[in-house]
């Protein structure tokens, strides 16, 4: 006769054993997975020091690096120590300088950080904290008290730029510079003399010869200081000169007048908007505008003023005058 309890406990036997045994083989599986694993995580490191090292692709220049240490990463990513070398793209040849380095060939991105110097072959430089250049996207972008000197055209004449950050786009020739913004606009001759801007926001596109500003916006030329909210500033396409600039929102114009007799007229200008002409040397106040010239007090619809005169233009039939006399 058959011990049932015999049977049960002979059936209980073997699946626990075959649950061990499964159990044993899956665990020894993992580790010998996790084993692959790590050996394919390994990665493959060359390192060399002072060298001078070329990058050639398709039988074109790509990146020419002088460093004091190279690490090779899987023949993909470069770390450079006390990196000096150029970039090339196509027309446009870059040389460069940091303490440290990094560059992909995944993605074609060189970093610098740490005193870091670029500039191109047209004469233009930067100088950062920080800085990524997208070689493939043609875009480079830096931060951490950024100072730009950008060449306009063939004139020579240049955007001399302080800023919190910078980017630019090369083949747009354009740039936008952000957060405590410092600008001189540089003449190639010197008696045309400069013209200091700042502002938080400024975009320069040097194809449009157009430059627009925002935040805090100041300007100075000559004996006139501006100040308003917007600027928009066009340039000569011949030699990038200033030509005209409107200015928006909350303006006020200070000019300090030299009369015939040798004294001085202090002149205090406010509107809503004003439009600056270079080559007339004047310029167009609009939106509720005010002057204020010595003792007196102009309103108009829209008045004109002329640098270092002091007559003053006004365009309104319901023009107001307050002429403040000594009692």
């Amino acid at each position: 006769m058959i011990n049932k309890k015999l049977v049960l406990v002979l059936i209980m036997f073997c699946v626990a054993s075959c649950l061990i045994m499964a159990t044993a083989l899956n665990v020894r599986a993992y580790k010998k997975n996790q084993e692959l694993t790590h050996l394919d995580e390994i990665s493959e490191k060359t390192i060399f020091t002072n060298l001078n090292f070329y990058s050639i692709v398709d039988n074109i220049k790509k990146l020419q690096l002088d460093s004091s240490q190279l690490i090779i990463t899987d023949s993909k990513v470069l770390d450079f120590k006390s990196p000096v070398g150029l970039m090339f793209l196509k027309t446009n040849v870059f040389s460069y300088s940091a303490i440290k380095g990094e560059f992909s060939n995944l993605t074609n991105i060189l970093k610098l950080d740490g005193n870091v110097k670029l500039s191109d072959n047209k004469g233009s430089s930067h100088l950062s904290s920080y800085l990524e250049l997208d070689t493939k996207n043609k875009f480079f972008k830096a931060v951490g008290k950024t100072l730009s000197n950008v060449l306009s055209g063939t004139s020579q004449e240049s955007f001399i730029v302080k800023a919190d950050s910078l980017e630019s786009w090369l083949d747009k020739k354009l740039y936008k510079f952000r957060g405590n913004i410092d600008t001189k606009l540089i003449r190639k001759r010197g008696y045309e003399g400069q013209i200091v801007m700042s502002s938080q926001f400024m975009e320069l596109n040097q194809l449009k010869s157009h430059i627009f500003l925002d935040g805090g916006v100041s300007l100075k030329r000559n004996k006139y200081y501006l100040q308003a909210t917007k600027a928009d500033i066009f340039l000569e396409n011949f030699n990038k000169s200033l030509k005209y600039y409107v200015l928006y929102d909350d303006i006020k114009l200070e000019e300090k007048i030299v009369l015939d007799d040798g004294t001085s007229l202090n002149r205090k200008a406010y509107s809503e908007k004003l439009e600056g002409f270079m080559k007339e040397g004047k310029v167009v106040m609009s939106g509720a505008p005010r002057v204020e010239q010595g003792d007196d007090v102009i309103k108009g619809y829209q008045i004109t003023l002329r640098e270092n005169v002091e007559l003053v233009e006004v365009d309104d039939s319901q023009t107001s005058f307050e002429i403040k006399k000594d009692e």
